[in-house]
């Protein structure tokens, strides 16, 4: 694998033509797992078109569409698109239901 600017590039010989990827351009390229079409850890998808960030959910990115990356509402980790967020979702590492009546409702709204 081999890294000229922003294109990341492996394999290749004579015969067969290197597949060549840019993290940050919308599409799914051959190794990458998420890629919302950002270059830097913001909303949604990794720099490096890894992964997703903690507090985020990203899907439905192809080889032409972008990921669509949204908050996880109930995690405990406010995020910009959220008025606030109480963590009822996860206790111990268990999903539970998102309640209202606690001053933050259950799509991270304030009541």
């Amino acid at each position: 694998m081999s890294t000229i600017g922003e294109w990341t590039c492996q394999g290749g010989d004579l015969n067969n033509p290197s597949e060549c990827k840019l993290c940050g351009n919308g599409l799914i390229e051959f190794d990458e797992v998420c890629d919302d079409g950002k270059r830097y850890d913001s909303i949604g998808c990794s720099y490096d078109c890894m992964g997703t960030l903690s507090s985020w959910f990203c899907e439905n990115g192809t080889s032409t569409t972008p990921d669509v990356c949204v908050p996880i509402c109930g995690d405990g980790i406010w995020t910009i698109f959220e008025q606030c967020d109480d963590g009822d979702q996860i206790l111990y590492g268990v999903p539970l239901e998102l309640s209202n009546g606690n001053g933050c409702d259950q799509n991270c709204f304030i009541e």
